[in-house]
């Protein structure tokens, strides 16, 4: 007899990595006899802002709310999946659905995944009473999965939950096989792919662009432009964001430098990682956990330049695939490039080590048969 599942969280679009793995999770599990299938979709409606409570988005959630009860009385799931948010609306959000489940359906099995890496600072950053609420709701799910094990240690101000703590990598939409080699040219291609937000750090790649400017170097930008209440820096305008951005390019004379591809998905976003010779994304975004981008750029084997941050030091290695840069540092960033477009050996053997630690650790068939084992395991007692 197959499983009931309940999948509770965003699809496309917007584009982002979490809403198209959601995607391909849910199409997998359509397409497993085990299982029978049910969504609700958390993708706002009307606009993108990360992190911000509106009326629109109120009204969404109480839309949702009732749909969600309804799939609790008549599809009577075995399982709910859903990915959780850590902000204060988020957590509300998903405490109803907690609760609402205790109400209509108290044998179904309640397994939450956090995308991202910001749980405990939501925590201690929580009045009293919220703290409670959050450490009940933790108590009372059955199976918590987290990125990566460096971010197992975000729940350590709830020690009881410890044994429900599950690692499931991130992984692509697809068991991608490139044996395809780099082609050897006097251009480095330096690819950001990423929604441009402040603290994905793009503003610091286009800074260092300017000072590696000598160098036979392209830079490539795709992603859309995003606001985030987060970034100390955000003035919430995104018009004037991205004249700032063209201005930079335009007034330093860049144009033969920098390409904007905007959004990319498909073969369109794959071709540009065929064509990278370094990926980079200086990250410092509050909700960062494990990007799925630099898990596509290894499986096309580019050479990365990150942050030691959150849980991509789980997924790339220093020294051996990647080289890690301080957040909010150009110069970092200037040494980094200049250090692999110098010495094109080791540019060659981080890229090849890439798509080695990505058929290892990050196809989608393991991370399917983890989150399967998840499910159609027992609910806890």
């Amino acid at each position: 007899m197959c499983k009931k599942i309940l999948i509770i969280g965003a699809c496309p679009p917007p584009y982002t990595g979490q809403s198209i793995s959601l995607e391909k999770l849910k199409n997998t599990l359509e397409n497993d006899s085990d299982f029978e299938v049910r969504h609700i979709n958390l993708a706002p409606k009307f606009g993108h802002t990360t992190g911000k409570f509106n009326i629109i988005r109120c009204s969404q959630t109480i839309y949702i709310l009732l749909s969600y009860i309804w799939n609790l009385l008549l599809f009577k799931p075995n399982t709910i999946y859903m990915t959780k948010g850590s902000s204060k609306w988020g957590f509300v959000r998903d405490y109803a659905f907690q609760l609402l489940m205790k109400m209509f359906s108290s044998n179904t099995k309640f397994v939450v995944h956090l995308k991202g890496g910001n749980y405990d600072s939501f925590y201690e950053s929580s009045t009293e009473l919220l703290k409670k609420c959050i450490v009940n709701f933790l108590k009372n799910c059955d199976s918590i999965i987290v990125l990566g094990p460096s971010l197992i240690k975000m729940y350590d101000f709830c020690p009881d939950i410890k044994s429900k703590i599950r690692v499931v990598f991130n992984a692509l939409p697809q068991d991608t096989v490139n044996n395809y080699v780099k082609e050897n040219t006097n251009t480095v291609n330096v690819v950001f792919l990423s929604n441009l937000i402040i603290s994905k750090g793009y503003l610091d790649v286009l800074q260092a662009s300017l000072e590696v400017s000598k160098f036979n170097i392209h830079f490539h930008f795709a992603g859309d432009f995003m606001l985030s209440p987060d970034d100390e820096d955000d003035k919430g305008d995104l018009k004037k964001r991205k004249e700032e951005f063209n201005n930079f390019i335009i007034n330093n004379g860049l144009e033969n430098n920098i390409t904007y591809h905007g959004v990319l998905v498909g073969n369109k976003k794959n071709d540009l990682l065929k064509l990278g010779d370094i990926f980079i994304l200086p990250t410092y975004y509050h909700v960062e956990g494990q990007p799925i981008s630099i898990i596509e750029a290894m499986s096309f084997r580019n050479a990365i330049i990150s942050t030691n941050y959150r849980s991509i030091p789980d997924i790339v290695y220093e020294g051996r695939n990647a080289i890690f840069v301080k957040p909010k540092k150009p110069e970092d960033i200037v040494n980094a490039i200049t250090y692999l477009y110098e010495n094109r050996n080791v540019l060659i053997a981080y890229q090849n080590n890439s798509y080695e630690y990505y058929h290892k650790k990050h196809i989608w068939s393991k991370h399917y048969s983890a989150m399967k084992e998840i499910f159609i395991s027992e609910k806890a007692k």
